[in-house]
């Protein structure tokens, strides 16, 4: 454990019932945190704001039971330092592991190491468990049989999976389950084609890449929970028959995306999906969705003309937040009508 003087004041965390940490207050000063003694659950949002971005080391008790990948935020962060009484988990090279070694909890995102070898053993890995991390190269052993969605984060330039690794491949930079249905990560040059097959991008799997230009298969049915977001050079999508769902957030902050054909076979759109796609110009809703929810095409500030159908029944108030020049098409009568007038949004029925 470090030398330095540890922050064990109270005052710095929002702590429930005594034993749940829920949020970190810090002054954003970094060094080194301790958890107080006594916490037995580390929440998803303890360790998520801005004042975690310059904590170096985490410090984490005997007390401590569950810790729920709280430290995504934290890029400074060096060492997870647990304490050797703990039952539940262990610190191996500064990274945190449970007790049994099976689970890759969280890798220490501001290591010094470009190459990080998975120590086998190791059987699944948590969810962000390497988001915001500065490695170039990963290896995973034979004994991984279980990643969490968006386990990787942006600057994994290449994965390596053991030959005798029978849950997961690797295809063209793409990071596949054995099966060949499911891409979890990619690593690749600036384009790609996803092969026939795949049935499943999950989340995060194209998140942060370099990718320029990408065809999907009409295997295709799911796009997960952020797939393609802050892809900033992404200019060129195609998206074949069969999707049926484009999840929450998937390409949230696509900055050089500027148009996109959806699918008839479309029937559900997450919420904020193409929030921040500032060079997107038109888009054409397909029937069958019933609702553009949250912030769908917030600061979208280059869309000029989205086509609404008659089956959507539901538009956030904040759908078209900072879309001053967009224009509305939809049939006479319809609900898109309504909506249109009531926010003061030009209708061009078609």
């Amino acid at each position: 454990m470090s030398n330095i003087n540890l922050k064990t004041s109270t005052s710095n965390f929002k702590i429930f019932n005594s034993i749940l940490l829920m949020k970190y207050l810090g002054e954003g000063k970094g060094g080194v945190v301790k958890i107080p003694d006594g916490i037995q659950e580390v929440s998803h949002f303890a360790f998520q704001s801005e004042e975690c971005a310059k904590i170096t080391e985490i410090v984490i008790p005997a007390s401590v039971k569950e810790v729920n990948t709280p430290f995504s935020h934290c890029s400074a962060l060096e060492r997870i330092t647990v304490d050797a009484e703990n039952q539940h988990y262990q610190t191996i090279d500064g990274n945190l592991y449970t007790k049994d070694g099976s689970i890759l909890v969280a890798y220490a995102p501001a290591s010094k190491r470009i190459q990080f070898c998975i120590p086998e053993g190791v059987k699944r890995v948590e969810p962000f468990a390497f988001a915001n991390c500065s490695l170039e190269e990963l290896v995973i052993p034979s004994s991984v049989n279980n990643i969490e969605n968006a386990a990787f984060g942006g600057s994994i330039k290449s994965i390596f999976v053991d030959d005798s690794n029978t849950a997961y491949c690797m295809r063209d930079g793409l990071l596949l389950t054995h099966d060949h249905k499911t891409v979890l990560r990619y690593v690749g040059d600036a384009t790609t084609e996803v092969p026939f097959g795949v049935t499943h991008i999950a989340t995060g799997a194209f998140a942060r890449t370099d990718l320029t230009c990408i065809t999907l298969p009409e295997t295709v049915q799911i796009i997960g929970n952020g797939a393609f977001s802050n892809c900033d050079r992404l200019e060129t999508i195609e998206l074949s028959q069969g999707i049926t769902s484009i999840e929450q957030y998937a390409f949230y902050g696509c900055k050089k995306l500027k148009a996109i054909t959806l699918p008839a076979s479309l029937r559900s759109i997450g919420r904020n999906t193409f929030e921040g796609c500032s060079s997107l110009t038109q888009i054409e809703i397909p029937q069958g969705i019933t609702e553009l929810d949250g912030k769908m095409f917030g600061r979208c500030t280059a869309l000029t003309s989205v086509t609404i159908p008659n089956s959507v029944a539901n538009i956030s108030v904040f759908a078209f937040a900072d879309c001053a020049n967009v224009t509305i098409k939809g049939h006479k009568n319809s609900y898109a009508q309504t909506f249109a007038k009531e926010q003061g949004i030009p209708f061009v029925e078609i």
